[in-house]
């Protein structure tokens, strides 16, 4: 492990380069290191794989630089918080793609099916057509 001791936000993500990883601490806003994430934002630097606990909400903190295209693969707990931001959801159980209109279910895992989905999820969740065949 790296001990790194730095004056800025700014300083403390230069080494962050496209397509980093970078993991959030916190749980939504509190706790979160809000002058990091804009920072990071500032940064520019795109293509991130984000592990934090949620997607954040509305759009600022974590949702933030994911509303700015700079997040490439979000890994969290809680994607729906970020509602506004998130578009897939992938899950061992399925792929959910997250749309105004509601949850819309694109892929399955092998063996399951939509019935155990809806029941294990306690989500109001959609078929699209072609999977009702």
């Amino acid at each position: 492990m790296i001990c790194m001791i730095v004056n800025s936000a700014a300083e403390a993500i230069s080494e962050i380069h496209d397509g980093s990883s970078v993991m959030i601490g916190g749980f939504g806003e509190a706790g979160s290191q809000i002058e990091t994430i804009y920072a990071l934002i500032d940064h520019g630097a795109k293509n991130h794989t984000v592990a934090s606990n949620n997607a954040g909400s509305g759009h600022v903190v974590i949702a933030a630089p994911i509303e700015n295209k700079q997040v490439k693969k979000m890994i969290c707990s809680f994607p729906l918080t970020g509602k506004e931001v998130v578009e897939r959801i992938n899950t061992i159980l399925s792929i959910i793609d997250v749309k105004k209109e509601g949850l819309f279910v694109k892929e399955l895992a092998p063996n399951g099916s939509f019935e155990d989905l809806q029941h294990k999820t306690e989500s109001k969740l959609n078929q699209y057509a072609e999977m009702k065949d």
